[in-house]
């Protein structure tokens, strides 16, 4: 697909705005916040949910804006953030017996 300037845009990555997730809704939707403070109800796309992440609340995502409904959104990527850590389960073994096991 050509857009008005004649470039293809089918080979560029996903164009969004970064949002933050504010609660999970059930059925598999998030209620985000942008960053202009709006909020807006979005879904995962299908790369997003066959990797399986779990979205928490406050996490940056990138969303993607539908240009009929302004309210709705697709959320495209998971950002790194400083709470990336509460995504992985840590071992609950210390790691001093970790290394005698």
């Amino acid at each position: 697909m050509t857009t008005g300037n004649g470039t293809t845009s089918a080979g560029s990555g996903p164009a969004g705005e970064r949002a933050t997730v504010v609660a999970n809704l059930a059925n598999g939707m998030f209620r985000l916040q942008m960053t202009d403070g709006r909020e807006v109800l979005a879904h995962t796309a299908l790369d997003l949910r066959m990797a399986f992440s779990r979205l928490l609340p406050g996490d940056q995502v990138l969303a993607e804006l539908s240009p009929f409904d302004r309210t709705k959104a697709r959320i495209c990527k998971l950002l790194a953030s400083a709470r990336q850590s509460q995504h992985s389960t840590p071992s609950s073994i210390p790691p001093q017996q970790r290394e005698l096991s």
